[in-house]
């Protein structure tokens, strides 16, 4: 379990004297300076254009969903420096952009790395008087790790707090069908990533075999194409999405109208260490 994240930090710098910030997830050096022709000398408020040539960058010319993850990623980061670009330009949120606000207080989870039941059940305390009424805990370790786990927090912080727990796709479907099934007693609000999401098939048969709900947070939702097949499959109850990974502002929004459409809620997600410049839908 990290406890800090490694970044590429995008600048764009305008004519006007206008610089943009944005981040990538992994080295991203190198695909940039492979792409920074198609960025130099462009309008920065044709976002969208510059985005959809970025990701057809290698003749892939529609189908977005055929995509590497390491070039969503960067579309991502160079996105947000181009939506950092038109915020400064307009003095106006970006928020205000992209149609507006929604609401006016957006919920987040306390996260919690993978640590020993005892400590995780400490720190969850703390969380819940610190004033957070949802936690995001790691596990993924073993069965019989994860499941004293998830008792110990439930029993530390009450009935009235959401207990979400992220597996980072550590088991087979077997095996997570077996540990969900001892978790439920202690109604976990959600399991992460029960198995590795790139097989949607394996999260279809541990949905069809649980009572909690399943959070998609890895490769099944990387692209509006993978959600919608996590929708046909029926192999999650919610997309996690993530601005730097979905391919930018827009993308992850067709991305949300997509999971929207087949009934899955969608939220946005976070690392730690970010500039923090695009965290919220």
């Amino acid at each position: 379990t990290r406890y800090a994240a490694l970044k590429t930090i995008v600048f764009i710098d305008t004519d006007e004297g206008i610089t943009g910030l944005g981040e990538v997830w992994a080295p991203a050096d190198r695909l940039i300076r492979g792409i920074k022709q198609y960025i130099v000398g462009q309008d920065p408020f044709n976002v969208n254009a510059i985005e959809r040539t970025i990701n057809n960058f290698g003749n892939v010319l529609t189908v977005i969903g055929h995509l590497p993850m390491p070039l969503l990623n960067m579309t991502g980061g160079i996105s947000m420096a181009l939506w950092d670009i038109m915020g400064k330009a307009t003095n106006q949120p970006i928020y205000k952009l992209i149609g507006g606000k929604y609401r006016s207080r957006v919920e987040c989870r306390y996260w919690m790395c993978d640590k020993p039941p005892e400590d995780q059940a400490g720190e969850a305390i703390k969380a819940v008087e610190a004033g957070f009424k949802a936690l995001k805990i790691k596990i993924g370790v073993n069965p019989e790790h994860d499941v004293a786990c998830v008792k110990a927090v439930r029993e530390a912080v009450g009935d009235h707090i959401e207990i979400g727990f992220d597996c980072n796709g550590g088991y087979t479907a077997g095996e997570a069908i077996w540990t969900i099934k001892k978790m439920e007693k202690y109604d976990p609000s959600h399991i992460e990533e029960p198995v590795n999401s790139a097989n949607i098939r394996a999260m279809a048969r541990v949905r069809a075999r649980v009572y909690v709900p399943l959070l998609c947070c890895g490769p099944g939702c990387i692209t509006k194409e993978g959600i919608q097949e996590l929708v046909f499959q029926g192999a999650a109850d919610g997309v996690n999405l993530d601005l730097c990974r979905n391919g930018g502002f827009l993308e992850t929004l067709r991305c949300a109208a997509v999971a929207e459409a087949g009934g899955l809620k969608a939220s946005c997600h976070s690392s730690p260490g970010e500039l923090g410049i695009a965290q919220l839908p």
